[in-house]
């Protein structure tokens, strides 16, 4: 170590018992605000208001409502309006979204629960099924003879 090295080092002052505990009390206090600081600069940057939590978060365990989408579709729409009694919750009727998404997945089925949840796309409530739903209307009349 050269003479200007030796003469730029200071020696460390001898604190007392008192100011060693005030000097780490401070310390303590000064790291805890650093990570405060850096945690909430986390949790900032990863949040967004552009996030959407569930809308309906109990449309799971839909079984004891899932004869419904056995139902004619008449009847269907009967069991699932807003006023109907019993009243289906609206989280079951997304959940019954789901089932019928992911079964059958009929058009006129899947139409009736998009109005009854006031959603313009299945892929709103849930991302259950394929890209289509499947037509199942009477396109021509049965004739017997």
């Amino acid at each position: 170590m050269s003479k200007k090295e030796a003469d730029q080092i200071r020696p460390v002052p001898e604190l007392s018992e008192a100011e060693r505990k005030a000097a780490e009390k401070e310390g303590v206090k000064e790291a805890y605000a650093e990570s405060a600081k850096s945690n909430f600069a986390a949790r900032s940057a990863t949040e967004s208001p552009d996030v959407q939590t569930d809308r309906w978060p109990d449309r799971h365990e839909i079984m004891p409502w899932s004869h419904l989408v056995d139902l004619g579709l008449d009847a269907f729409k009967d069991a699932i309006k807003p006023d109907a009694d019993p009243l289906v919750p609206e989280g079951k009727v997304a959940g019954l979204m789901e089932l019928e998404r992911s079964g059958k997945n009929r058009t006129e089925y899947v139409k009736a629960l998009c109005d009854r949840l006031g959603v313009s796309s299945p892929l709103e409530v849930t991302s259950a099924g394929p890209g289509f739903t499947n037509d199942v209307s009477q396109l021509n009349q049965i004739k017997r003879d």
